[in-house]
């Protein structure tokens, strides 16, 4: 990954020295940045996009995507809005709709364009990952089992499809059989990288609920090592943080799980629907500091959402 960023960095940098008024080289640069975690300076560099060009889809939908990754809903809806204006039959953008109204807490607009990616795209494995996600962060459970089984039987050599069905079962609480998805993917214990929304930790967690405790321990360790070490290195993204709570959530350490908690909403986490149900929090989900801080994010997606409402009650008139 190293190289890659550097190299990404490396090129955009010498695009926009070149042609400082395109749009590509500060998209460029905002991806590179991306890659490395650096989320504001990401926006920024796709911000300087959309000012070269404003009718760039391609610059619109990074801007948009940018915000969604620092939990600014309310900034990122006009961009991703723009962004299908002027490419409707773009896949990704509807994606980012979705991703957008479910983060806004609107699970029925967030369907409708979660199920449109379905109607793009229906060919392809990946279009039935945000809806599975957000069933499971609405507490769908039987919706969410039913969807990715149906989407193991259209795609049944598919990793991602396995996963999708093992996090479906690790919600519901069917960890025997969460495991014997998440083997048949293959997965191996030291890749860091999600499958289909499925992460590394929740791998350790599975194990130590099939009393597998010596390599939840151990799995649950690396991934720690690892994480620190991106943390370490610059990387502010919020989804690591998240991760790092709900690490040391499982390994009993509640005062690290909450800090990590506190330091991923302060940089954009947003999804409280989400952590009121995911099981790996169990251990401090009754703390109160965990309550209030719920309570807080709750209040932030409020306030975009009025923000939201309101503009769009101003571009009726």
């Amino acid at each position: 990954m190293t190289l890659y960023t550097g190299l990404g960095l490396a090129s955009a940098e010498q695009s926009i020295a070149l042609a400082p008024t395109l749009a590509e080289g500060h998209k460029a640069l905002g991806t590179a940045y991306s890659i490395k975690g650096w989320r504001r300076k990401a926006v920024e560099a796709y911000q300087k996009a959309v000012e070269a060009n404003p009718n760039s889809a391609i610059a619109c939908d990074a801007l948009g995507h940018g915000f969604i990754m620092t939990g600014e809903f309310d900034k990122a809806l006009p961009f991703i809005k723009r962004t299908i204006a002027l490419s409707p039959g773009l896949v990704t953008p509807c994606g980012n709709l979705g991703w957008t109204y479910y983060g806004l807490d609107d699970p029925t607009r967030a369907e409708e364009w979660m199920k449109k990616v379905l109607e793009l795209q229906p060919d392809s494995s990946s279009s039935y990952e945000l809806l599975i996600l957000m069933y499971l962060s609405f507490g769908d459970y039987d919706k969410a089992t039913e969807l990715s089984q149906k989407r193991l039987s259209k795609f049944p050599g598919d990793r991602g499809a396995m996963a999708s069905a093992a996090r479906a079962e690790l919600f519901s609480g069917r960890y025997t059989k969460a495991q014997e998805y998440v083997q048949k993917t293959g997965w191996q214990p030291q890749e860091l990288v999600s499958l289909s929304g499925m992460q590394p930790v929740e791998l350790g967690y599975i194990y130590s609920k099939t009393g597998r405790k010596d390599e939840a321990r151990e799995q649950l360790q690396t991934i720690l090592g690892r994480l620190n070490q991106r943390i370490e290195q610059g990387d502010e993204s919020n989804g690591i943080m998240f991760s790092l709570a709900a690490i040391h959530a499982v390994q009993g350490n509640k005062e690290e799980a909450l800090r990590w908690l506190e330091k991923a909403v302060h940089t954009g986490w947003r999804y409280y629907n989400y952590a009121s149900r995911y099981p790996l929090l169990e251990n401090i989900r009754d703390d109160e500091r965990f309550k209030r801080l719920m309570d807080d994010v709750k209040a932030k997606v409020g306030e975009m959402r009025r923000r939201v409402e309101q503009l769009e009650k101003d571009i009726s008139k």
